[in-house]
């Protein structure tokens, strides 16, 4: 039989009925306290086959309901290692974790740690702890997107009838407050190019760097700078005009001094915004990526169609995180841009587009754009108006053989949960373009 371990924790006993017990289990809270039950929970995990997963999930209830929460929380996902459409087990494990407190240390937060420097500190929210460099004001505002990710991602399990686990423990994430030391960092883990942010699914962590080290928003930054450099040399200019008496100059200085101020403000407006967009855009992105795979909506095992990752990532993408977000609430950079490549005819052909490799769909910056773009509006519309086919889809793709499913494999997958290809392309952009 092969080996697996269930963590014996310091918790205590609680004399309970079986009505007080499930009654707890519903509130997601363990039942009243009384003595330790440690040692009669050991004795019963000596004679317990853990292939068995009946067995398991009795013991897993009778842990629950006298408060042993991390033992409970091993064997019910146990249970869903063996039998993984266990209702009982899905249902408890979900409640369960709403009293239980996620452990802080994983092997993913070990990992980090040798990666990142010395200087780096380690901010801890309910789910997440964050090894970072950067502004403990931004880096709080961040952890704090992060957690809304985690409840809307929720919010959309719940509604959807996707399959998903909750967290095995805090999730990690390594933020740079340089984007030079941020691409020193991806290019060690083999990530290239001009991102803004990454998840490294081997290792369970997600990667960005502050916003304000972006080159774009870098670059305005110091072109304000310059602006408002020239605007104190008007004024200094106006001064020494009005002192030699000369009004008239002095006042055309001044006039022109307000109107580039005016301009400066609205610059700098446009630039704040769209730092501010970007930092929780790009957060809330990768914070999906994470989740979608550590909660087993996505299999590590299998590699998932790009346009599918991508597409699960943007749908979430929000610059108002206070509010609802998801596959039921456009974002308008996102829609705007599916308009534009829909203008331009550049929407690949669904058959084409479910079975395409990455190197297909990113082969140039061109066909990058359309990838995110075509794939925002197909997943969520899929999302919303396939509700049931979708999760039948990411079953099916989970229950793949481990590898890269081929290009037909792809379709017929695809195929097997929303119908005729085409017949779905035709339903999705009419309603999309109202064609």
């Amino acid at each position: 039989m092969q080996r697996w371990r269930v963590p014996i924790a310091a918790m205590v006993l609680v004399v309970t009925t079986t009505a007080v017990a499930q009654e707890a289990r519903d509130a997601g809270t363990p039942p009243p306290i009384a003595e330790d039950p440690r040692p009669e929970f050991a004795e019963r995990l000596t004679t317990l086959d853990l292939d068995d997963p009946r067995g398991v999930l009795r013991l897993a209830q009778w842990a629950y309901g006298r408060g042993l929460l991390d033992e409970a929380d091993a064997l019910y996902r146990r249970v869903l290692q063996l039998r993984p459409g266990d209702e009982a087990a899905y249902h408890d494990l979900w409640h369960l974790s709403r009293g239980r407190e996620l452990p802080r240390e994983s092997e993913s937060l070990e990992k980090a740690r040798t990666r990142v420097p010395d200087t780096f500190r380690e901010l801890e929210t309910r789910r997440y702890v964050i090894l970072s460099d950067a502004d403990p004001g931004w880096l709080t505002d961040q952890g704090q997107r992060l957690e809304r990710s985690y409840e809307q991602f929720v919010r959309f399990v719940n509604r959807s009838g996707v399959r998903a686990v909750p967290p095995r423990h805090k999730l990690v994430a390594v933020v740079f407050n340089q984007r030079s030391d941020f691409q020193a960092f991806a290019k060690r883990d083999g990530t290239g190019g001009r991102i803004a942010g990454y998840y490294r699914q081997p290792e369970d962590r997600l990667v960005f760097y502050h916003v304000e080290s972006n080159e774009n928003v870098a670059a305005a930054r110091a072109e304000l700078d310059r602006s408002l450099s020239e605007i104190d040399d008007l004024y200094k200019a106006s001064r020494r005009a009005g002192s030699v008496g000369q009004r008239a100059d002095a006042a055309a200085m001044r006039a022109e001094m307000t109107r580039r101020m005016d301009r400066w403000h609205q610059r700098a407006g446009a630039v704040d915004e769209f730092a501010r967009q970007q930092s929780i855009s790009v957060t809330v992105h990768e914070a999906i990526h994470q989740l979608m795979f550590h909660t087993g909506v996505q299999s590590a095992r299998v590699q998932h169609p790009l346009w599918l990752s991508e597409g699960l990532a943007t749908m979430f993408e929000t610059d108002e995180p206070h509010l609802p977000f998801g596959p039921r609430h456009d974002y308008a950079p996102r829609r705007i841009g599916f308009y534009a490549i829909a203008d331009r005819d550049l929407i690949v052909p669904l058959r084409s587009f479910i079975g395409a490799t990455p190197q297909q769909l990113t082969g140039t910056p061109a066909a990058t754009v359309v990838l995110y773009h075509q794939a925002y509006a197909l997943v969520s519309w899929l999302a919303v108006h396939e509700k049931r086919g979708f999760a039948e889809y990411l079953r099916r793709l989970n229950d793949l053989p481990a590898g890269v499913p081929s290009a037909s494999t792809q379709l017929a997958t695809f195929e097997a949960a929303f119908g005729d290809i085409e017949r779905l392309e035709r339903r999705w952009l009419r309603h999309e373009l109202g064609d």
